[in-house]
């Protein structure tokens, strides 16, 4: 996450320590430089950045690819740096809201789960209701007008005083058959005003009883730290995230969060809205246009389930290992930031030491460090942004004591924001008083809005700005030949672009014409050898014919 709106702060404020490069890695001013790259957030932002969940593990490959051969097609020295696995347990605030956001996420992919189950078999019940008589579809309107719901509307109850012509048996027929369609639209109809509540219920057939829902709770909110020290539980359930099978233990405990509620998001809530306007045409008799409106809400559910099916697609560890496999062939120097400590990190305290120009990477903390943050790695469109931590210390009025502060009060992965104080707010808290315990000591309109452990989160994000990671050496990595590594490329499902294989975009713009040209040679070559035989063919042959253009090979323009 970083420091919660640091860089827009960072813009408003102090616009002189932004920098922009819209040629990215062309800009003069990086040709030679070193970047230590943040591998984890990369790899994850990639991840994300494809729309088809399929084809996430080759959009990681595609997106580190391509960065990698940019920089080094500029002068561009990178080195990635990963998060070592492990549990950290100042992160319990990030850890526990991942877990919030994944059961919210879970909640609401069942939610469309269900809907999709019951508009299917509402379209069954309006094609059966649509062959209903007039008369029928009346007494079914009449019915919902009334305020009637299906248990009320039923076929006469036999006894011994009817006497069972054929006409009354004709009429109890009727009545049942119209019985019927309104019960099953009524219970469609049910389901969707339980189903439309915002709470996430676990299927009763898996858990029966009310002591299994307390077994669950109790194991959630174990994991959600509140039972042991430090949240030491709730970074371990949040670490499952990359684990193959351990994602499929914690998704499992979260489904069965009884207490776990969740509101629909405005684009599930006009599915809701629209759905709840076809039972209506329905019962008024208007199958037709109930018909329709069914068919515009089952266009637009995939697009709304398909946002919760990628957010809980999350990268796995082996996506993070063939990233990193990638940059060795490729020959990026990889290091990994030991536990307790991050990437981000990592890469400051590389750029504080002069090992590498730039921390590469969208986490602000970096700027809390004091380092350069060269930002929008990613982002092929956007310029990017380099933010000179160094010299925005320099211009804030602020002790550093004061200064790291100020960045904690904005929330951060190891500590929360105070509810309604922002940048400007924090600032002038800080600007006055000093440090947290101080605001804290003389507001206590403040204090009354933090948790009881907020002084402990607080430390622990001091510690974390305060406490570089150690550095280790950075490895030498030798690169493969170019076709080894698009042999290794295609082999896990992610084809090299050919501009990279080719060169230049303006060489390839050549060959191109250059194969054209080849295509048309050929076709008149048949022509003339079928009007002049062998003697039009040395003809031919003996003519002259200008040399393709000189591609050369990537070792040459690397």
């Amino acid at each position: 996450m970083g420091i919660k709106d640091l860089m827009k702060w960072v813009k408003k404020t102090h616009p002189r320590v932004v920098t922009q490069y819209p040629k990215r890695w062309a800009s003069a001013e990086l040709c030679g430089k070193r970047v230590a790259i943040d591998g984890t957030l990369m790899t994850n932002r990639f991840h994300f950045g494809e729309h088809d969940v399929t084809a996430r593990g080759a959009r990681g490959l595609l997106g580190w690819y391509t960065m990698i051969r940019e920089m080094q097609a500029h002068g561009v020295r990178p080195i990635a740096v990963w998060d070592e696995r492990g549990d950290r347990a100042w992160k319990a605030p990030e850890a526990r809201r991942r877990l919030e956001t994944r059961a919210r996420n879970l909640a609401r992919q069942m939610h469309e789960t269900q809907r999709g189950a019951r508009i299917s078999r509402l379209r069954d019940a309006l094609v059966a209701y649509g062959a209903m008589s007039v008369r029928e579809q009346a007494f079914l309107a009449a019915c919902w007008d009334a305020g009637l719901v299906a248990t009320e509307v039923r076929p006469p109850e036999p006894t011994s005083d009817v006497e069972f012509t054929e006409t009354v048996v004709a009429m109890a027929l009727a009545v049942g058959h119209m019985a019927a369609r309104i019960a099953e639209l009524a219970v469609l109809y049910e389901e969707y005003l339980i189903d439309s509540k915002p709470v996430l219920r676990p299927p009763s057939s898996e858990h029966p009883t009310a002591d299994a829902f307390e077994e669950e709770e109790e194991e959630i909110r174990r994991l959600a730290g509140d039972t042991e020290p430090h949240g030491k539980a709730v970074v371990a359930a949040a670490d499952l995230l990359s684990d193959e099978e351990g994602i499929a233990v914690l998704d499992a405990r979260l489904r069965c969060l009884p207490a776990a509620e969740y509101t629909e998001t405005p684009k599930q809530r006009d599915l809701t809205e629209r759905e709840a306007e076809v039972y209506d045409l329905a019962f008024r008799g208007d199958v037709s246009t109930a018909l329709r409106e069914l068919r515009d809400v089952e266009d637009r559910m995939p697009r709304v389930a398909d946002i919760y099916d990628r957010a809980l697609a999350i990268p796995r560890e082996s996506h993070h290992a063939a990233c990193r496999e990638l940059l060795r062939r490729m020959g990026v120097p990889i290091v990994f930031a030991h536990v307790p400590y991050e990437a981000e990190g990592l890469c400051a305290a590389m750029a504080l030491s002069g090992i590498v120009d730039f921390a590469g990477t969208e986490d602000s903390d970096v700027v809390a460090y004091g380092g350069p943050l060269l930002r929008n790695l990613t982002s092929a469109r956007d310029p990017l942004t380099l933010v000179d931590g160094a010299q925005l210390s320099k211009d804030v009025p602020l002790t550093r004591e004061a200064w790291r502060d100020f960045c904690i009060l904005l929330g951060t992965d190891a500590s929360p924001r105070i509810y309604l104080v922002g940048p400007k707010t924090a600032y002038k808290l800080i600007e006055k008083w000093g440090s947290i315990e101080r605001i804290l000591e003389h507001n206590p309109e403040l204090a009354e809005r933090v948790e009881p452990d907020f002084m402990e989160q607080v430390d622990n994000a001091r510690r974390v700005f305060t406490e570089l990671p150690p550095i280790e050496s950075v490895p030498d990595v030798q690169g493969q030949p170019e076709e080894e590594v698009a042999a290794w490329m295609s082999v896990m499902g992610a084809s090299i672009p050919s501009r990279w294989l080719w060169g230049s975009a303006d060489q390839q713009r050549e060959l191109e014409v250059w194969n054209r040209g080849l295509d048309r040679r050929a076709g008149m070559r048949e022509g003339v050898m079928a009007d002049a035989g062998d003697f039009g063919a040395e003809v031919w042959e003996s003519t002259e014919m200008t040399k393709p253009p000189a591609v050369p090979a990537w070792d040459d323009v690397r």
